[in-house]
Formats: C-alpha cells, structure tokens, sequence
C-alpha cells in the first residue's frame, strides 16, 4: 500500500463492511436471530460504537456486543521485486461470551461474523493491484467475558 492512500484505502474496507447488512446485522442486534431483523437505514451508526477503524480495541465493558478493529499492518518490500509492497489488513472480532450461541439456529455469532468478513474480503479486488490472499486467523482474549478472532488479508500493491 502507498502511504500516501492509507486513509483512502481504510475508508474503502469501511464501506465493503458497512454495505454489509448481514455483517452490520450480526454486530448491531444482539438477538438470537439477527438476520430477521430489519435493515439497518444508516449503517454507520455502528462506526466507533461497533467498528473502529483503529488499531486500539476500545475499553472492554460489561455491555454485551460484537465489534471490530480494523488495522493495516506488516508493510514490506516485496520479496522478489522492489516495484512491489506488501502489507496485512488485519481484522480484531471479538464478541460478549453471552453473544456466542444463536439459539435455535446451531450457529455461533463469532464465526457467522467471520465468514461475512471472509465473504466481503477473500479474493477480492477491494484496495490493491490484485486480490487480497487470507494470510492467518488466530484466537484472541481481552477478558474471560471477551472472545474472538484475528484474520489477516495479504495486500499487494505498488510501492
């Protein structure tokens, strides 16, 4: 990624996400059934609330909810060509443990939110020359009552 497009390129992966309305579904209603629910009309209201295009992960409370963190990380020469940049967008999910199960429906929150991530970023042509690649996903904790996800998406652009 240029620098210079860093805050161009964070507000494009924040209007794939906020153009997700299941994705902004699982992280503003905190029902067992959140793809019933109606259509949010302004999804950004879940900007700073339930996602946060910083890479600080905001004070943990007892309220029970979804968020993420978006972080653009890891920016390298690419290995075999100077042309070339490489760099990570990287996803923090976490979610209230009293959030996880969606009764009735033999799913869980967390991952439902996962693969909608997955779905608007894998392989997709969102802020770089190509697609981005999956590069990791890993467990993370802030709390025992705050579990979730990291995923990372490769970016490779010019440098």
């Amino acid at each position: 990624m240029r620098f210079d497009e860093l805050n161009s390129n964070i507000n494009t992966i924040l209007m794939t996400i906020l153009g997700s309305q299941n994705l902004c579904k699982l992280l503003y209603y905190n029902d067992s059934d959140p793809f019933s629910q109606p259509d949010l009309s302004d999804t950004s209201v879940l900007l700073f609330s339930s996602i946060f295009p910083t890479p600080i992960i905001p004070q943990i409370t007892d309220e029970a909810k979804s968020l993420i963190t978006i972080v653009l990380d890891d920016f390298l020469l690419a290995r075999n060509n100077t042309a070339f940049k490489t760099s990570k967008i990287v996803f923090n999910i976490l979610c209230h443990i009293d959030l996880w199960v969606l009764p009735g429906t033999g799913k869980l929150r967390i991952y439902s939110i996962l693969n909608e991530i997955d779905k608007l970023f894998n392989e997709q042509r969102i802020i770089t020359i190509g697609k981005l690649e999956f590069v990791s996903g890993r467990w993370i904790s802030s709390n025992e009552k705050w579990q979730g996800y990291q995923v990372a998406y490769k970016v490779i652009d010019f440098n």
